[in-house]
């Protein structure tokens, strides 16, 4: 056998070919892909730990958030049960609301529905949010308000 040999498995479906490796034979895979592949693949490794990481503390905080919110909301006449809206809002340190800074993003297209959420964070603050490093994905962030 050579250091390599496609075999034929008779068994397989799919006519499956299979690559046998001398076991004598050690390969360093790295060292088969170019380096103007290999540094590529490292920043998108490091893009997607940084993106896992970024969902991830928002899974923590947006709940408490949201929850909070919740409480300080007043139901509006009139809105249904199923209905949100999506607003952008900007935080200082400690989860304090900037003053005029809550945006209606996309509306939920009953005006007062909108108002009454945009008041109900301002009135929560200061937000949960978490401290140190973790805060920067809290200072400008869109927020689905949703009763329900």
């Amino acid at each position: 056998m050579r250091h390599c040999d496609r075999v034929q498995d008779p068994d397989a479906e799919d006519n499956v070919v299979q690559l046998v490796l001398d076991p004598a034979v050690t390969v360093d895979l790295a060292a088969l892909r170019p380096e103007w592949l290999v540094e590529p693949m490292r920043v998108l490794t490091a893009e997607a730990r940084a993106r896992a990481r970024r969902q991830s503390i928002a899974a923590q905080w947006m709940p408490e958030i949201q929850s909070r919110v919740r409480d300080y909301w007043v139901r509006p006449a009139g809105s249904s049960g199923d209905i949100s809206v999506l607003v952008n809002i900007r935080l200082a340190p400690g989860g304090e609301v900037i003053p005029g800074s809550v945006t209606v993003v996309q509306s939920s297209g009953v005006p007062a529905f909108d108002a009454s959420a945009k008041a109900a964070i301002y009135r929560a603050s200061p937000l949960p949010v978490p401290d140190g490093e973790d805060f920067e994905l809290f200072k400008d962030f869109n927020f689905r308000f949703k009763p329900d």
